[in-house]
């Protein structure tokens, strides 16, 4: 199964070898023969042309080979092993960017764990991953809902990795909505039920979230240093997903502390990895930090390239808010190339996204490069109301290193 320029055939080969015997998996592979959508390998004379090659086209290989699984694997395994498989397919189609696939795998969990007591603390894991679907997919309302209700389930298990992890998936839902401070909070309580727990992997993963925060902030060592922390503890398990996380993540960094040839490195990095293992999520995203950092060194025609791919990725998953984020980094690019009025209709469908959505800081981004936007169009009144906007987050968050940028913006303003 080739699907969208990246091969997912090993890792569906590989669930398939956990749960199935030699002839089992050639009879279902059978079955399943003439689903797939093979395209030509495509070859290119640098990095930047093979990245931009790749094709992520949507089919429904994945979705018609996991239906026929499942019906395959309901006749042949016994209950426990056929909840494992779930588990397993669950956490491939996050992988692939099959988000509706992967509820529709965690909702037979659910189904099939209700009236077993035994089964309860399956059921919150379930739970827990469609929490974190519908956080993917800016569903607010129904993530916090199903993250308590998880939560609730590791309490009266007296679960504390549970606990734990439903505590860093309630403060990452409040990181993407902006409110940094309550995440913190919740991370930091995240961590505090680990510091006893052998699960290095785990507690890594609240630190990157930690390293995010602090990027944000300005606090750029704290930030590197969670960062090299995680690194180091996924690099010893070979955990691609989170490594590529990681590699994006600093290359944010860089970004922010205006190192761009740095962060160039540590995109390609991140994309490697992400093509590697075919990992969308971590993929679209990278992309558009690729995109932003072409924009500071003045390549804007790479930078539009590798900004319409983000957009075909980020579409391809629903990542609603990688893709308002994307139409700000297309208003810097035109605005760049003095396309003014379409600079304007990119930041703002990048602001009413995420107001829709709810997500105070990227408002505070986006209402920042409209504010230099307006500035360029010699419109001083709008553009002190974006600064002074964008002025209010920051300041409310301490984060003195934007709080410095946008003062320097209206300085320059009243001269």
């Amino acid at each position: 199964m080739k699907k969208n320029g990246l091969n997912y055939e090993r890792l569906f080969q590989g669930i398939l070898k956990i749960f199935f015997s030699k002839k089992e998996i050639a009879r279902f592979n059978n079955l399943v023969s003439g689903e797939e959508n093979k395209q030509k390998k495509i070859k290119s004379k640098n990095k930047d042309g093979q990245q931009m090659e790749f094709n992520f086209n949507s089919n429904t290989s994945v979705q018609v080979q996991i239906d026929l699984l499942i019906t395959f694997a309901s006749e042949k395994l016994a209950s426990d092993k056929f909840l494992s498989l779930l588990q397993n397919l669950g956490q491939y189609c996050i992988t692939v960017g099959e988000l509706n696939s992967a509820i529709s795998v965690y909702d037979n969990i659910i189904r099939s764990t209700k009236k077993d007591k035994d089964l309860l603390e399956i059921r919150a894991e379930a739970v827990a991953s469609l929490s974190e679907i519908h956080r993917r997919k800016a569903e607010w309302q129904d993530s916090f809902k199903l993250a308590k209700q998880a939560l609730n389930i590791f309490k009266k298990n007296n679960n504390r990795k549970g606990q734990a992890h439903c505590y860093n998936l309630i403060g990452t839902i409040y990181g993407e909505l902006g409110d940094l401070n309550e995440s913190q909070k919740y991370f930091e309580e995240s961590l505090s039920l680990t510091r006893r727990s052998k699960d290095s992997e785990f507690k890594g993963k609240i630190e990157v979230n930690l390293g995010i925060i602090n990027n944000v902030l300005g606090n750029y060592d704290k930030a590197l240093s969670y960062f090299n922390r995680a690194l180091v503890t996924y690099q010893k398990v070979t955990n691609y997903k989170r490594i590529a996380e990681i590699q994006h993540n600093i290359g944010m960094m860089h970004i922010n502390k205006n190192n761009p040839g740095i962060a160039l490195k540590d995109f390609d990095k991140a994309i490697d990895t992400c093509i590697k293992i075919g990992y969308l999520p971590i993929l679209g995203i990278s992309y558009l930090g690729k995109s932003f950092t072409f924009t500071k060194q003045n390549d804007y025609k790479l930078a539009e390239a590798f900004a319409d791919k983000a957009m075909l990725i980020c579409h391809r998953i629903d990542d609603k808010l990688s893709i308002a984020d994307i139409y700000k980094v297309m208003g810097i690019i035109q605005r760049n190339k003095k396309n003014f009025e379409k600079s304007e209709n990119y930041l703002r469908t990048s602001m009413r996204i995420n107001k829709e959505l709810g997500n105070k800081l990227n408002e505070a981004e986006t209402a920042y490069e409209l504010g230099i936007l307006y500035k360029d169009l010699g419109n001083v009144s709008d553009s002190k109301t974006k600064f002074d906007d964008a002025l209010k987050y920051y300041r409310k968050l301490k984060a003195q290193p934007k709080v410095n940028e946008i003062k320097e913006q209206l300085t320059a303003l009243a001269v």
